[in-house]
């Protein structure tokens, strides 16, 4: 199993988590072994997966919902998306801003009056998008220090005072990497995003993305936006890949997510399981592929900040 991220990351805890188990459900009962090939947002893992990997069905690589999206809003000819086999997603994406106690930034009003400072890694990955996005349609007055390595490495600038807030960091990775942030108040979660509002967030009081984005025009666009997040934990197979082993390696993906042991594992390391099914994430990607031209060029735009 290759992992578009560095160790310690909640993409890396998640794939590691699924590959615990899903060896059991795979004839033979094959060990896993893990590679991190971190980098762009998980596109170096992703372009070098399609063209150089071995296609004989026996490896899968977990990547972000970022770089499956990358030649639609970003550059093409490096790989194409629709070619990969889909083998799921292990959960859905809610993504938050949190700021820093520290930083007085207490409310996203606050970040409509004054300027913080964020960090983020590379473009395609929802640090750096969706905080582009509420630059550019939310109003949020943000200096946006660009190209961390990983979130390990973004979290670690908010505690050493480096940088003030993340928006984009996704509430489960938030739960399972850092979750005494929000036990000891040492952050504030200002801003809940998805499509459906996350339970655990409202009962908090969180406010939505959706109080912020009021136009109709601009609120399809962060909807077209947040539909990658259904598949925020992908895991892909390469073009070509066997179909027989395709089918086998889905219907193993399939079963350890309703796996108790994996399950009671997931949960003891707070990891949130929401997954969706191989056949699920591939008519989505196709379905996001099929947006018109005009669309995209406007989500484009509001993607990416000067």
């Amino acid at each position: 199993m290759y992992i578009g991220s560095s160790p310690g990351g909640g993409y890396n805890r998640y794939a590691r988590t699924v590959g615990h188990h899903i060896g059991k459900h795979i004839p033979g009962n094959p060990n896993i072994v893990f590679v991190n090939q971190p980098g762009a947002g998980s596109r170096k893992l992703t372009a070098w997966y399609s063209k150089i990997a071995p296609k004989n069905g026996l490896n899968m690589a977990a990547i972000f919902p970022g770089a499956v999206l990358e030649p639609l809003f970003g550059k093409k000819g490096k790989y194409d998306p629709l070619t990969f086999n889909y083998v799921g997603s292990a959960n859905a994406i809610t993504l938050t801003c949190i700021t820093s106690v520290k930083s007085g930034f207490l409310t996203y009003e606050d970040l409509q009056k004054r300027e913080i400072i964020m960090g983020s890694t590379q473009r395609g990955s929802p640090t750096h998008d969706f905080t582009s996005i509420l630059y550019n349609l939310g109003g949020a007055k943000v200096k946006l220090i660009k190209g961390y390595k990983g979130s390990k490495e973004v979290t670690h600038a908010v505690e050493t005072g480096e940088i003030q807030g993340i928006c984009g960091y996704g509430y489960s990775s938030l739960m399972s990497a850092k979750s005494y942030w929000v036990k000891d108040k040492i952050v504030n979660i200002i801003l809940q995003a998805s499509l459906n509002p996350n339970k655990t967030m409202d009962k908090m009081g969180v406010p939505t993305v959706w109080d912020y984005i009021k136009k109709p025009a601009d609120r399809e666009l962060v909807e077209n936006f947040m539909a990658q997040m259904v598949f925020g934990r992908p895991y892909v197979m390469t073009p070509g890949a066997p179909a027989d082993r395709v089918r086998i390696i889905r219907q193993a993906f399939n079963k350890t997510m309703k796996d108790p042991a994996f399950l009671a594992e997931a949960k003891k390391v707070r990891l949130s399981i929401d997954p969706a099914t191989g056949q699920e994430v591939q008519r989505l990607v196709k379905k996001m592929y099929g947006m018109s031209a005009p669309k995209l060029a406007k989500l484009k735009l509001v993607m990416n900040m000067k």
